[in-house]
Formats: C-alpha cells, structure tokens, sequence
C-alpha cells in the first residue's frame, strides 16, 4: 500500500510539472490493472536493470518540478517523493543483492543499484536541493508543513550536511 501510494503521488506530482506521457513512465516496481501492488522485480535478472534508469528519470523530472512548486508542502512532497522513488528501486536492489542465490540475479541487481545510487550521490550533491530545504526550514514556512514533514526536513537536511553541502565550495 505505501509503495503504490509513493508511486501514485509520484507520478501525479510529474504530471503536475510536465506531461502525463512522463508521468506514465515512471518507474513503478509494484503496478498492476486495477490499482493493484504486484512485485515483479524477481521475474528475471534484467528487472532491476530494466527500472534504472525509469528511476532516475522520474527523479530528474521531480527535481524538475522544484521550482515550480508553490508551497513549502510541495516543495517537500516533491523532494520526499524523490526519495521514495529512490528506495523503492534501491531497496529492492540491496534485497536481491544481499539473498538472491543465483549470481545473474545478484550481479544485475548490484548493476541496477548502482545506477540509481550513482544518481541519488549526484542528487545529494546538488546546493539547490539544500537550498530548497533550507527555505522550508525557515520559520515562515516551516509553521505551513505537516508535523511529519517538519521531521522529514530536519532529517533530509541533517544527511545533506553530514556530507558538507553547507560549506563552502572551498571546503567541500
């Protein structure tokens, strides 16, 4: 239910900031007719694979919409979009990487990973993300947030600067 829920908001969230030709093409792992979750990335080695780059893709497009969004809650539905959409690739990959006992399985599934991970470490480096969290942080904007989205801010933002984004460039 959570994940096609992320999916859903994805896809309307991409909708909303560009076409609904892009938002179809969302990666979405668990879709099914009917509205109904189905996990297939188990259906052969190449699934993973297949979902990398509709992954990133669908990121890009969120990020995209950044500037478009009017409210601090949009602007962070946005960005914890993102996020999901990242975990429900990422997590599934870690899944097949960690337990799978075939190798063709275990191999695809690291190469997947590793595309989508590649993209969340360029994402992470990105001051307009960080500045966008920044601004929604920001007493004004910040009462305008759900309390979930209030913890959700602090947290994305705490791992931004864990890995130095405020510093300056000199410093990163």
């Amino acid at each position: 239910m959570f994940r096609h829920t992320v999916a859903r908001r994805c896809a309307a969230v991409v909708a909303k900031a560009s076409s609904a030709t892009l938002a179809a093409g969302c990666p979405l792992i668990f879709k099914a007719p009917g509205n109904a979750p189905v996990m297939d990335f188990l259906a052969k080695p190449e699934a993973l694979k297949e979902n990398a780059e509709p992954t990133v893709t669908c990121c890009k497009a969120l990020m995209d919409s950044l500037p478009k969004a009017s409210t601090p809650q949009e602007k962070h539905d946005i960005l914890d979009s993102m996020s999901n959409v990242l975990c429900l690739h990422l997590d599934p990959c870690e899944f097949v990487r960690q337990v799978h006992p075939e190798e063709a399985y275990q191999a695809a599934a690291s190469e997947a990973f590793q595309i989508a991970h590649d993209y969340m470490c360029e994402a992470n480096s990105k001051r307009e993300l960080y500045d966008v969290l920044v601004e929604i942080s920001e007493p004004h904007a910040f009462a305008f947030l759900t309390e979930e989205s209030k913890k959700n801010v602090k947290q994305l933002k705490r791992d931004m600067e864990s890995n130095g984004i405020h510093l300056p460039d000199a410093q990163r």
